[in-house]
This record gives structure tokens, sequence and C-alpha cells, in this order.
């Protein structure tokens, strides 16, 4: 199931690009992706994901366009999980949780807007004319757009039924509300770039929601299992990937 996870981010990524109207195959976001994920567990908050428009083109305005696309992405990411949170917060009649989720799910898709208004940012905004093209484009393309939406919704509903699954696993007696209501906490409190794989605060933010103490082994058991699976397993499985495809690359040369 988690090996899944490179499948639907390489669809995601697809679709979001052609939503903007970019060029770009199949196989070369999955090359992005794997590239991704094979950073993401060294890097702080999947900083890996920066790199992705980096792998596709040296071009400078291309760069800064497949860049912006990688943005719309964390910003749809963002807006799925405080859906989910406010999912989770309506089951369990949490009042503060559904009010902030539903906020945000109000403001984030909305910053995606702001790439109209590029060129008033000072100084850099004549640079950026060409992303204002994006948007315009995502209201033509709207089918690629819903699929990129579609994907990223798979990928944290999965994320979800990986780690209920993990609760089991380790015999930690949490209900699949309960998952859907904290987990997204967690989510955030790991997208932050305050540790590597978002290793620790992850882990200790999910353990305070749900009220448990941060020295339960059973709790820390299936959180540090998700981290393994879901960053260092597929940064492993990525970096196998990208070594195949070096050593094809050098025996065609030969």
């Amino acid at each position: 199931m988690a090996t899944s996870q490179i499948i639907f981010s390489s669809l995601r990524y697809h679709f979001l690009l052609k939503a903007s109207n970019a060029k770009v195959s199949f196989n070369k976001c999955f090359s992005a992706v794997t590239t991704a994920f094979s950073l993401n567990s060294i890097i702080p908050g999947k900083g890996g994901d920066l790199v992705k428009a980096m792998v596709l083109t040296t071009s400078k305005e291309k760069l800064i366009h497949y860049t912006a696309v990688t943005l719309v992405e964390r910003l749809i990411d963002l807006s799925i999980i405080t859906t989910l949170l406010f999912l989770g917060a309506s089951l369990m009649n949490d009042r503060l949780w559904q009010f902030s989720s539903m906020l945000a799910v109000i403001i984030l898709p909305s910053l995606i807007l702001c790439l109209n208004h590029t060129s008033k940012i000072p100084i850099i905004g004549n640079k950026l004319l060409s992303l204002q093209s994006i948007i315009p484009s995502f209201k033509k393309n709207l089918n690629y757009l819903l699929g990129g939406t579609a994907s990223a919704a798979v990928i944290w509903i999965i994320n979800l039924i990986i780690i209920y699954l993990l609760l089991l696993a380790v015999g930690f007696d949490l209900s699949p509300t309960q998952v859907i209501a904290n987990w997204p906490k967690a989510t955030f409190a790991g997208i932050l770039p305050l540790s590597i794989s978002g290793f620790g605060t992850r882990d200790a933010a999910f353990a305070l929601s749900i009220g448990a103490s941060t020295a339960n082994t059973k709790v820390f058991a299936a959180t540090f299992l998700y981290t393994f699976f879901l960053y260092w397993y597929l940064s492993i499985i990525s970096m196998i990937y990208i070594l195949i495809g070096n050593l094809k690359l050098k025996f065609r040369k030969t």
C-alpha cells in the first residue's frame, strides 16, 4: 500500500503539469517524484519536493513554471488534509477544529489564485509574468486539475488507512473516527521543517492530540512504522529505481 504513494504522487504531478499546459511525460514526472522521495528522508518538511522542477528542466522560465505547479500541488495537499480534519472534527463534534479547518479549507485554495497577481510582487514581479498563465490554464484544463486533486485525495486517504492499520497491528485501540479527527493534525506537524522525515514532531503531535502519553510505546511504535514505510522505505525504493535508471543509461552509452 505504501508503494502506491509513488504512483499516485507521479499521477498527481503529471495531471497538474498538464493542467498548466506543460508538456511533460509521465515517465519524467515519475523520475522527478522518485528523486523527491529519495531526498524527503534527509530534508526536513518534505523539502525534496522542491527539486522536482530541477529534474524536469534546466530552462529558467520552465523552472519557475514547474516550481509554481509544485507549490499548487502542496496547497492542494494541505486543502485535502484540512478537509479530512474538518470531516473528523465534525464526526467528533469538535467545534474549535471544525471552525479552524473550515477556515483553512477556504484560505488555502484561495492562495492558488494569488498566482494571477505575481507581477505585482516588488522587484521580482516582472520575472514571474509567466506564472499568470497558470490559473487560466487550470480553468481551461479542468479535467486534469480534477485528476490531480483526486490523485492527491487518494494519497492522503491511503495514509489514513496505513496509520489506522499500524495502530491495530501494535494493539492500540483507536476508532477510525478518532484517526480521521487526529492524524491530520499530526500530519501538519510532520510537514513543518522541524525534523527529518517529520520524525518526532509528528509522533508527539499525534500522541498529544489523542490524549496519550508521549511515553506510550504502542503509539510511538505505530508512528515510527509510519515514518519507516512512508519515508525511509519509499526513499530506498526510489533510490534503487534511480540507480537502475542510471545504470541502464550508462550501458546504452557504452
